[in-house]
């Protein structure tokens, strides 16, 4: 539901507001990235999962650091920066603690 949340930031921003093409691009790719392995990740279990799972997490990590360098660099709009980066840790705390419910 937070994915969706970022997909509907991403995709109702300009490429201005976030913070050109190529900026955009990559936090559109990483965002994908994270969905796709998410929502692969609910079929496995045990050791596939937490495997998923941790890919997922790479993938949320990439995402926060192309909006952390886009906001550090002034190229990403301020307002719509904090709104991805407190989604995006949202995020990272739901798979956090999806894991740690693992054996």
């Amino acid at each position: 539901c937070t994915l969706e949340q970022i997909d509907e930031l991403l995709q109702a921003a300009s490429l201005g507001d976030l913070g050109g093409q190529k900026t955009a691009q990559r936090l559109q790719r990483a965002h994908a990235d994270a969905a796709v392995t998410l929502r692969v990740a609910a079929r496995y279990s045990g050791r596939r999962l937490i495997r998923r799972l941790r890919r997922a997490e790479r993938a949320i990590a990439r995402f926060v650091r192309v909006a952390h360098r886009a906001d550090a660099r002034g190229v990403l709009d301020p307002t719509l920066s904090r709104h991805l980066l407190a989604l995006a840790s949202t995020v990272v705390q739901q798979v956090a603690a999806a894991r740690l419910t693992l054996p």
